[in-house]
Parts: C-alpha cells; sequence; structure tokens
C-alpha cells in the first residue's frame, strides 16, 4: 500500500520514536504517515478530519512547545487501516 500527496509517493515505512527517556519505540504494526508545514493553530482533531479519507486513524498527534503550547508546524498520523491512497 502507498499514499499519494501530491507527486509524493510514500511507501508503507515505519515511524520510529525517541522518548525523553532515551528508549527507541518501533510503530512496525501500523503505516504511519508525518505531516509538515501545519500553522501553529493546527489541533490534532482538524489533522484527523484532514486525512480521515483515508482510513481507519489510530491516532494523531500535533506535536506542541511544551511551555507555550504553540504548535511546532509538524505532526504524527497512525493509520490502523489504509483504504484509500489518493487526496
Amino acid at each position: 500500500m502507498a499514499i499519494f500527496v501530491g507527486n509524493l509517493h510514500l511507501s508503507e515505512f515505519t515511524l520510529k520514536t525517541k522518548s525523553t527517556s532515551g528508549v527507541v519505540t518501533q510503530h512496525a504494526s501500523r503505516i504511519s504517515l508525518i505531516s509538515f508545514l501545519l500553522t501553529i493553530e493546527t489541533q490534532d482533531d482538524e489533522l484527523r478530519s484532514i486525512f480521515a479519507e483515508c482510513g481507519s486513524i489510530h491516532s494523531v498527534r500535533v506535536i506542541r512547545d511544551a511551555p507555550t503550547g504553540i504548535g511546532k508546524g509538524f505532526g504524527y498520523i497512525n493509520f490502523e487501516v489504509i483504504t484509500r491512497n489518493k487526496f
């Protein structure tokens, strides 16, 4: 399965995250996507609604600056299943 966003072709991949304790976690059972160029006002539910037409979403997270709560301009979308690979 692949996702096409404009001319960008994304194949299945594994998202690796590193916690503050330094532990690396792999989320291999899901298909994960990173969305860049988000506005600082973007909310999790807005990002979820944009990508919901592509499949069943497990979780969405817009990355924010801890002290201010302002979005850093990117977020993660973790799909259970992708049913549509173009939007």
